[in-house]
């Protein structure tokens, strides 16, 4: 009976001296929305869609509207330059753009997968349809932040556009290149149009 008692205290004594290995923390994703990176913003956005696509996923479309909403009431402060000068004293900025490997199994046709994101103001009461036209440049533009620059203002002009995400539409479209199997290309842009409220575009240099 000692003897049991000994070896059962044995047998605690090494259970209570075992050392679990800790679980190591993920690493943190490098692509995710940035208030102040607009590249790795579209990074993020593309890297999501392909993943869903690329997995077959039949909701993959729902999925990718829902993660993109998450990007409403968040305020963002990114670079971009002037492509577009209005009589009104609003301006139109860049498109940021990203080209990536396509989802799909490799097959017989090329393909290519492109990613577009474009901010515009908030129309308030103007609605938003599903499926509507990518428009890479909205004739509506953004107010200045700092005064009255109008007269320096040119195609080009590095500024910040700051604002917040009020809402989001996704857009589609697919197009093909080239003649014959070899040649051909199977083309896919995704776009993003983030409408921001209170948006303004200030210079920074």
């Amino acid at each position: 009976m000692r003897r049991i008692g000994f070896l059962l205290m044995l047998a605690l004594a090494a259970g209570c001296g075992k050392k679990t290995a800790p679980t190591a923390a993920p690493e943190p994703s490098v692509a995710a929305f940035a208030e102040d990176d607009p590249e790795r913003t579209l990074a993020w956005l593309a890297a999501q869609r392909n993943a869903l696509d690329a997995a077959g996923d039949k909701d993959s479309a729902e999925k990718f509207k829902a993660l993109a909403e998450t990007m409403k009431g968040r305020t963002i402060n990114w670079p971009g330059e002037i492509v577009q000068i209005n009589s009104d004293k609003t301006y139109g900025v860049t498109a940021w753009t990203l080209h990536t490997d396509p989802p799909e199994p490799r097959g017989e046709e090329t393909r290519e997968r492109h990613y577009v994101l474009v901010c515009k103001p908030l129309e308030p009461g103007v609605p938003l349809p599903e499926n509507a036209p990518f428009v890479r440049r909205p004739e509506v533009g953004f107010p200045s932040g700092a005064g009255d620059w109008h007269n320096a203002a040119r195609p080009g002009l590095p500024v910040k556009l700051t604002g917040t995400v009020a809402a989001v539409q996704l857009h589609r479209n697919s197009w093909v290149t080239g003649y014959g199997v070899k040649d051909r290309v199977v083309h896919t842009e995704v776009g993003i149009t983030l409408h921001l409220a209170g948006g303004t575009v200030v210079p920074t240099k």
